[in-house]
């Protein structure tokens, strides 16, 4: 996984309202060459075709749209698997998750050239031989995998506990219906990657350190925003970054 990817991932939740996959059983396969082709398409009409490769992001991207319950997967003995994409489904994710994605919201403030920027600035920096640029208050190398002790999960994993308990006392986030669930949904997928103890930096980031971001943010002089705040700052720590 390249690190622009999740870039290009926001970029491709943000420009497609309707993915125009048939809401058919389908193959694996067949679905995510969909959204190679989804993928190609949008570089191609912002001029970098060539910033990163389509195939492996298009596998993330099935994964997280399977995860999200917006492809409905379904094994039949002996035939096998098949995923039925949602068009209504995929719709209301799109519209929840855009609202706490921080790479989308650092778009909608800079304005149009945000990308273009991000692409360039990326290029250079590979040409260059240089670090590659951090994904939004995260270090390079988020495809790393991280390992944490028996101590390091049992800590985390109380401060996210603390993080969801206070979430799940709100009775709305934002004015948003929905949005909560949202949240809490992405802050359980990350606990359960830390209980797990071993994990890709890039799918904590997905997860639970991008509903963090955005509970720091949205209250941030309250006790959520401080929970979550300290609980960045502890996972920054953890996993070799400086706060």
């Amino acid at each position: 996984m390249a690190e622009i990817d999740p870039y290009v991932r926001t970029l491709f939740i943000q420009s497609y309202g309707k993915l125009g996959i048939a809401e058919t059983p389908l193959r694996r396969s067949e679905l995510v060459s969909v959204i190679v082709e989804r993928v190609k398409s949008l570089l191609s009409d912002v001029g970098f075709a060539d910033v990163t490769e389509a195939p492996p992001l298009a596998e993330l991207i099935a994964d997280e749209l399977i995860a999200a319950k917006v492809i409905y997967r379904e094994a039949v003995q002996f035939a096998g698997e098949y995923l039925t994409f949602r068009a209504q489904a995929y719709q209301e994710y799109r519209n929840k998750v855009l609202v706490q994605d921080p790479i989308y919201n650092a778009g909608q403030r800079i304005g149009a050239r945000f990308f273009p920027d991000v692409f360039t600035g990326y290029i250079s920096s590979v040409l260059e031989g240089q670090d590659e640029i951090p994904l939004m208050g995260l270090a390079p190398a988020s495809g790393r995998i991280v390992t944490f002790s028996d101590n390091q999960m049992s800590e985390l994993d109380k401060q996210t506990s603390e993080v969801i308990d206070a979430v799940a006392a709100q009775n709305q986030i934002g004015g948003v219906a929905g949005l909560r669930e949202l949240i809490l949904g992405q802050l359980k997928a990350g606990r359960e990657l830390i209980r797990a103890g071993s994990f890709r930096v890039y799918f904590l980031q997905l997860t639970l350190i991008q509903s963090l971001q955005y509970l720091v943010a949205r209250y941030e002089k309250e006790v959520v925003g401080g929970l979550a705040a300290a609980l960045i700052a502890a996972l920054m720590k953890q996993i070799g970054i400086d706060a």
